[in-house]
């Protein structure tokens, strides 16, 4: 298969994905976030399971915290932001270095729970 061909399979694959998760229009957004990532980081392996969630840590920081950096400044933004900063610092490390050996998902994995 060429690469043109096998981009053209891949984007028709994503396309048919969101195209199906978009028929089934119930639930919410919190609904449809999760059938998301089962879909994209569970089943197809898409991605890690980290990435929706440092997707949705951004989003809400711009749709929370932007409107507060513009109408009051950066240090309320700051005060207001300080613990998602800290959570989205954490969950950034964690996808760079992993819980490790002693993590509860590396246990998790070991003893086949899943």
């Amino acid at each position: 298969m060429k690469p043109k061909e096998a981009n053209q399979s891949k984007l028709k694959e994503v396309a048919g994905l969101f195209f199906r998760l978009g028929c089934i229009d119930f639930g919410g957004p919190s609904v449809h976030i999760a059938m998301m990532q089962d879909e994209v980081a569970k089943k197809r392996k898409w991605m890690t399971q980290g990435i929706p969630l440092l997707i949705i840590m951004i989003v809400a920081f711009i749709s929370t915290q932007y409107p507060i950096l513009i109408d009051k400044g950066f240090l309320a933004m700051a005060h207001e932001y300080i613990t998602d900063f800290a959570m989205t610092l954490l969950l950034i490390y964690l996808l760079i270095y992993g819980g490790g050996n002693n993590s509860i998902d590396k246990r998790f994995t070991d003893s086949g729970v899943t």
